[in-house]
């Protein structure tokens, strides 16, 4: 399934936004079987501190990573240290949190084979 090939291939995540910018891809990092972090371009990871997802993590530590939740339709749900299921606020474009006690659509992410640059 999909929580496999996150180890294997540089999959990214795509945060449901009209137009994804390059900040808003992020490469996962397999930490083990179901628990990834997330890279972003610039290298830094993201990490959640109160409930905030900030992309200040310098390396892979409890804050940083991620329960891997595999969905239907290649779709997945990314669960933090907090208990909390991370949330795409506003449907993407307004940042992430770690604030959800259940999966609804602004906790469904999509996997998106990284596509090289011609």
């Amino acid at each position: 399934g999909a929580a496999k090939a996150v180890g294997e291939n540089p999959l990214k995540i795509l945060v449901n936004a009209p137009r994804p910018e390059k900040n808003e891809n992020f490469e996962f990092v397999k930490v083990n079987k179901n628990k990834v972090a997330l890279k972003t371009f610039n290298g830094s990871y993201i990490s959640i501190d109160k409930g905030i997802a900030n992309a200040i993590g310098r390396g892979v530590g409890s804050n940083e990573i991620f329960e891997f939740i595999e969905l239907e339709n290649n779709k997945f749900a990314l669960k933090a240290n907090n208990g909390k299921y991370l949330t795409a606020v506003g449907g993407g474009g307004f940042g992430l949190k770690a604030d959800a006690d259940q999966i609804g659509d602004w906790q469904k992410f999509e996997l998106v084979p990284d596509t090289p640059k011609k």
